[in-house]
């Protein structure tokens, strides 16, 4: 029987560094695909939210939830992980928006929220470091969605991230 199956290299990412380096990767590539120029403090936001997201079991969760929870708690951590989920929900995962029956405009705005809260919260500190980097991603979401969807288009690997990490109970 013939395959007629593609043969790509299979992309195995023992370290950390590896893993970041893969992302950085990807990123240049969405960025040509979609016609987009990320600021280096983007691209590196970009390449450590995908990092610590992508296989975080909570990814999965309602996000009203997690905004609700993260206000409420006053918790700058939840809202920038609630940022990046909506982040790579909008750009990376769109389908499994379509399969909740959530528009993607509700992920944008929740997700620039999240991030708009974030640098209140960090500018009310004095940290205008951290208020910075949280504004510019708040300002920019939809060029790092174009982002994120100029990695997917056409990309064999995101069908296989996927497949290997969306877990079952994300599938209905």
């Amino acid at each position: 029987m013939e395959n007629n199956m593609k043969h790509r290299p299979l992309l195995v990412a023992v370290e950390k560094d590896d893993v970041s380096h893969v992302w950085r990767t990807a990123i240049k590539e969405g960025e040509s695909r979609a016609q987009v120029s990320l600021s280096p403090l983007l691209e590196e936001h970009l390449a450590m939210t995908l990092s610590s997201n992508i296989k975080n079991s909570q990814m999965w969760r309602p996000v009203a939830l997690d905004m609700l929870e993260g206000v409420a708690a006053n918790d700058s951590l939840a809202l920038v992980t609630l940022g990046g989920k909506c982040l790579i929900i909008a750009g990376f995962f769109p389908k499994l928006a379509a399969r909740r029956n959530v528009r993607i405009g509700y992920y944008v705005a929740m997700g620039q929220r999240a991030y708009e809260t974030h640098a209140n919260y960090w500018e009310g500190r004095g940290a205008r470091a951290h208020a910075h980097v949280s504004s510019e991603v708040a300002h920019n979401f939809s060029a790092l969605i174009a982002t994120l969807r100029g990695i997917r288009d056409d990309n064999p690997l995101v069908a296989d991230l996927e497949a290997v990490h969306l877990p079952e109970s994300a599938w209905n």
